[in-house]
């Protein structure tokens, strides 16, 4: 066989190799994403130590908020939520779109014409600006993370 014959032939075998490898790893891939979700997350997800809690005033009850972060600039704030069992944010909205985060708990959120959404830890939702809506808390301490992409602010729904 002629030298040239062989190196073409070699990259092939290769070629073809490579991509059943990849093909598999593929496959294996897509059955990871269908299968079913853990109900409960297997990592770790921390609250940092040192936050300062307090009475959330704008929203009634005895919820609490730490504020983690601001940015000077843009008024942009990452904050926590902390709420005790059976707890009710009553409807309302806010001025920057919202990014929630569940740490510990059960969260569960609904918008203005919209179905109940129950999270868990892990589990993150986005609720755009000036969208109205409400959360409960189930039957243990709930910790949120919640990202704003402008200030903290808080407005009952009056409609």
């Amino acid at each position: 066989m002629h030298p040239r014959s062989l190196v073409l032939m070699l990259a092939h075998v290769t070629a073809v190799l490579l991509a059943s490898l990849v093909g598999a790893s593929y496959a294996t891939a897509q059955e990871d994403v269908r299968r079913s979700r853990p109900e409960r997350l297997t990592s770790v997800m921390l609250v940092p130590t040192g936050l300062k809690w307090e009475p959330e005033h704008a929203a009634p009850g005895q919820s609490q908020i730490a504020i983690f972060h601001v940015d000077p600039k843009t008024g942009a704030t990452e904050l926590y939520f902390r709420l005790p069992p059976h707890f009710h944010a009553v409807r309302h909205w806010h001025s920057a779109n919202e990014t929630n985060v569940v740490v510990r708990g059960t969260f569960i959120i609904q918008h203005d014409g919209g179905e109940q959404v129950t999270m868990i830890a892990g589990n993150t939702s986005v609720m755009p600006r000036r969208m109205v809506h409400q959360a409960w808390s189930e039957g243990e301490e709930t910790i949120v993370f919640v990202s704003l992409d402008g200030p903290w602010d808080y407005h009952a729904a009056t409609e």
